[in-house]
């Protein structure tokens, strides 16, 4: 009996044997026969059942077997008794180069044979992970009636004489404005995460592509659309490990040439392909010192209530925001963050540019207004 089992993630031929008790006759030539048809698939094949061969005593006939598995690469995985009077009657046999069978166990059975178990590890499929993204459009937005409502709004006619006030009129008349020239939009987006060991580099980029044409189909039958061209892949490993998978690239999926990208974003985060953050670093420090210039320049016109709002709202949130991820990082690039922290410090507290390294009062007096730890500390 062959039961042939197949899906994304696992092919296999199940076959099942009994031999009848007694001299083998034609035995070992049927069999030759059968292992002929089955090495040559291209998916692994499990041969079990009851061989009726004393394997665990050496004879001609156990001698004969023996020497038919090795010709043909095969691995026969049981070597404990299966029957009641103690010889090895059941048994598996498997491809040399199968890695997916552990090691088959025993347990008492309700007849003379016991019952032989292994498991198979069987690789799971690609984790499809689905977010929506919000995002405005503003390069759709008409400037001349955008700053048509701008000059009548009463940011311009009626403006606020307070600071704070005229902060907050500025913020809630901006955005009454932009939620009618540029509303805010929602995309989904997925996301798929796979292995890809090098022995199985091209059965894991196969099972990509067709989990890939199942999200897409999906989708079109739910009168969506797979955007293939915005479609990015990453490839996540050590330097050594990604130099053995340059053979496999550039490849095709969902018909269009795909190359691994050195980063990706995710949620706002980038991840690049050494997963040491670096790239996002970067990104993060860029982003609050460019805030910071600007918070620098209107400082003296702002209370201390109103900057630390500002401040919290646009640089304290950034380097807060997923930086879990950065445990473990290097100490050099945690100081990258730090001395963008230090930066607001002084700008908030309005101290000299090297007040933060003579003085630290200054630093937990900005740590104490705001409620904020050292970088290193937070994460």
């Amino acid at each position: 009996m062959c039961l042939n089992i197949s899906n994304s993630c696992f092919s296999g031929h199940f076959i099942c044997i009994y031999r009848p008790p007694g001299h083998p006759a034609n035995f070992f030539e049927q069999f030759q026969d059968l292992l002929e048809n089955v090495i040559t698939i291209h998916s692994d094949f499990y041969i079990v059942g009851d061989f009726n061969l004393h394997l665990d005593t050496p004879s001609a006939t156990t001698t004969i077997f023996n020497d038919i598995l090795a010709s043909f690469d095969t691995t026969q995985h049981v070597n404990f008794p299966t029957h009641i009077h103690g010889h090895w009657l059941d048994i598996i046999i498997t491809r040399s180069s199968c890695k997916n069978i552990q090691t088959p166990t025993v347990v008492d059975g309700l007849s003379d044979h016991n019952t032989v178990i292994a498991n198979l590890k069987v690789r799971t499929a690609p984790a499809v992970s689905k977010h929506n993204v919000f995002y405005r459009a503003f390069h759709s937005i008409n400037i001349a009636a955008f700053m048509a409502d701008i000059t009548t709004s009463n940011l311009v006619t009626h403006p606020r004489e307070h600071l704070s006030e005229l902060y907050k009129q500025y913020h809630q008349i901006l955005k009454t404005l932009l939620d009618k020239h540029a509303p805010i939009k929602t995309k989904s987006v997925s996301q798929i995460y796979i292995s890809l060991p090098t022995p199985d580099a091209c059965r894991s980029l196969n099972q990509l592509r067709d989990c890939l044409q199942d999200v897409s189909l999906w989708m079109k039958n739910s009168k969506l659309k797979l955007n293939a061209n915005k479609t990015e892949f990453i490839i996540i490993g050590t330097v050594t490990q990604r130099a053995k998978l340059d053979g496999f690239f550039p490849t095709h999926i969902l018909n269009q040439s795909v190359t691994p990208a050195p980063s990706v974003s995710n949620l706002g985060v980038n991840f690049d392909e050494s997963f040491n953050f670096k790239q996002h670093i970067s990104k993060t420090c860029r982003c609050c010192f460019y805030h910071i210039r600007d918070l620098r320049r209107i400082r003296r016109f702002l209370s201390l209530s109103v900057a630390k709002t500002i401040a919290t709202a646009l640089v304290s949130s950034r380097l807060d925001y997923c930086n879990s991820l950065l445990y473990n990082t290097a100490n050099k690039d945690i100081a990258r963050l730090q001395r963008a922290q230090n930066c607001l410090a002084r700008v908030f507290t309005r101290s000299p540019r090297f007040s933060i390294a003579l003085a630290p009062c200054a630093l937990s007096h900005y740590f104490q207004d705001l409620h904020n730890i050292l970088s290193s500390t937070r994460i």
